[in-house]
C-alpha cells in the first residue's frame, strides 16, 4: 500500500460523502435537472426555503418532486455525465478501497442520483431520500426523507456493522446539512465550503480534486 493508505487505514473505517456542491461543483443536483426541465427558479426558491429554515425537509421532498413532476429514471441516467462533477472520485473510491475504507455517500437529495454516483464510480452504499417510481418511470413523490438527522443515523449504522462507531469515521461535505454530522463523527473535512462551515471543521480543503482530501488528511495525521 502507498504511505497515503497506510495513514487512512490506522484511522479509519468510513468515509461519508455529501454529494450535492461536494461531488458536485457549483450546484446541486435537484438545480441541474430543474435547469434542464425548465423549473429551475422554482428549485431555487424551494432551496432557499429549506436553507432560511421556512420549510422542513419533509414539505421539500414532496415540493420538489411535484415541481419535476417530468424527471423520470432514464432521464437521470441519460443526463448524469453531463452533471459538473469534481475530479479524482474514482482515485478517492479506489484509494479507500485499498484501505479497507468503507465510501459511502449521504446526501438529502433523491437517492436516485446518488445511485447514479454508486454505479459509476463503486461507491459501497449510498443514502439519501427516496422517492416513488411509477410504472413509466417517473420520479414520484418523496416517500422517505433523509434529513441531516438522518445522515447521522445512516453513518452510524454502516459503522456499527463494521465493527466501529463515529471516532472511525470521517465526512466530507460543503454546507450547512453537514454540520450536524460533523459534529459526530471523529473527523470532518470542509471541500470547497461555504460560510455555514466555518469554524465548524477539523480540516478545509480548496481544490477542483476530490483527491486533495485524501492527501491532506495523510498529511493532518503525519
Amino acid at each position: 500500500m502507498t504511505p497515503i493508505t497506510d495513514i487512512l487505514q490506522s484511522h479509519f473505517k468510513v468515509a461519508s460523502f455529501d454529494m450535492d456542491g461536494t461531488l458536485i461543483k457549483g450546484t446541486t443536483s435537484n438545480l441541474f435537472y430543474a435547469k434542464l426541465l425548465n423549473v429551475e427558479d422554482k428549485v431555487i426558491q424551494l432551496e432557499n426555503e429549506l436553507k432560511a429554515g421556512r420549510i422542513d425537509s419533509n414539505i421539500f421532498m414532496v415540493s420538489v418532486s411535484e415541481i419535476m413532476d417530468k424527471l423520470t429514471v432514464d432521464y437521470i441516467k441519460e443526463h448524469f455525465d453531463l452533471l459538473p462533477i469534481v475530479d479524482g472520485i474514482a482515485e478517492t473510491v479506489n484509494t479507500l478501497k485499498e484501505a479497507g475504507i468503507k465510501p459511502i455517500i449521504v446526501t438529502t437529495s433523491n437517492i436516485l442520483f446518488a445511485e447514479c454516483f454508486k454505479e459509476k464510480y463503486g461507491f459501497d452504499e449510498v443514502f439519501g431520500t427516496v422517492h416513488e417510481v411509477l410504472k413509466d418511470g417517473t420520479v414520484g413523490i418523496g416517500t422517505t426523507v433523509c434529513s441531516s438527522k438522518h445522515k447521522i443515523e445512516h453513518v452510524q449504522s454502516i459503522v456499527e456493522s463494521l465493527g466501529g462507531n463515529m471516532e472511525d469515521v470521517f465526512a466530507v461535505g460543503d454546507s450547512f446539512s453537514d454540520v450536524p454530522l460533523f459534529e459526530k463523527v471523529g473527523f470532518s473535512v470542509a471541500f470547497n465550503h461555504d460560510e455555514t462551515l466555518e469554524g465548524k471543521a477539523d480540516l478545509y480543503v480548496k481544490s477542483n480534486t476530490i483527491y486533495s482530501v485524501m492527501e491532506a488528511i495523510a498529511e493532518y495525521f503525519t
